[in-house]
């Protein structure tokens, strides 16, 4: 008996051995992966790239606009605030001025550098700068369900971008959560564990533009494993009912 079921037990054993039973796992760590301590780390200065979505607005400091003035309603101006695209070659064309370099600038550095630009047009220019389009990706532990989280801020936290994602899916591990992030040219890894209140130190990390947050799936073994021998299986059991059919008595 044990003989007839060796087959279907080494097949079994390849499949939950290899990645045929878990393909969309992703951003798994290996040996020759490095972890970093991200817990403490201070905010880094977002620095402007192509393709950013900038808030731009410029008044004098005595308040008066100077750029698109706002309508008058009930007594209260109300400012328009305009966006502008930064281009692929890093410019960004603004009013009056033209196209200004600003790739590869802090926003506080982009706002010195186009105030001294206006200074040249306005008496003592104020210009007010955001960008927009600053996110994180979150995939809270179960396929499909993968979200792009605006950083409505700049100190929003791990657990305030989980909780915009809706918060770890029924399936996720909260113990077994990879904060991946791109910092000087390269990638750094931490593992957080959120299961427990000695987790809230790192609960508390501020998120950094494009930074990945990865809740580990659990692994359904038994549902796919069947799904992945059950042809086998059923392509055996022909196999045996012809032969049976078949054999001469």
């Amino acid at each position: 008996m044990v003989k007839k079921l060796l087959p279907l037990l080494l097949l079994i054993g390849f499949f939950s051995s290899c990645r045929m039973l878990h393909p969309s796992l992703m951003l798994k760590a290996t040996k020759a992966d490095s972890l970093t301590n991200m817990t403490n780390s201070a905010p880094v200065d977002y620095q402007i790239a192509p393709n950013d979505i900038m808030e731009f607005s410029i008044i004098t400091n005595a308040g008066s606009k100077l750029i698109d003035i706002g309508i008058a309603e009930g007594g209260n101006v109300k400012t328009r605030i305009n966006s502008y695209k930064v281009e692929a070659d890093g410019l960004v064309r603004l009013p009056v001025i033209g196209r200004v370099s600003v790739a590869g600038l802090t926003i506080k550095e982009a706002t010195a550098k186009i105030e001294d630009i206006y200074s040249k047009y306005y008496v003592e220019p104020f210009v007010s700068i955001s960008v927009t389009n600053r996110r994180v990706i979150v995939f809270p532990g179960t396929g499909g369900k993968a979200q792009v989280i605006p950083l409505l801020n700049d100190n929003m936290t791990l657990i305030e971008t989980i909780a915009l994602a809706g918060g770890i899916a029924e399936t996720g591990k909260s113990y077994r959560i990879r904060l991946i992030r791109r910092a000087a040219g390269k990638i750094q890894m931490q593992l957080v564990d959120l299961s427990t209140l000695s987790g809230m130190p790192e609960a508390n990390i501020v998120m950094q533009a494009n930074d990945i947050l990865y809740v580990e799936p659990t692994a359904r073994v038994p549902e796919a494993l069947l799904n992945k021998i059950l042809p086998y299986i059923s392509l055996f059991t022909t196999f045996v009912l012809i032969y049976s059919l078949v054999k001469p008595k």
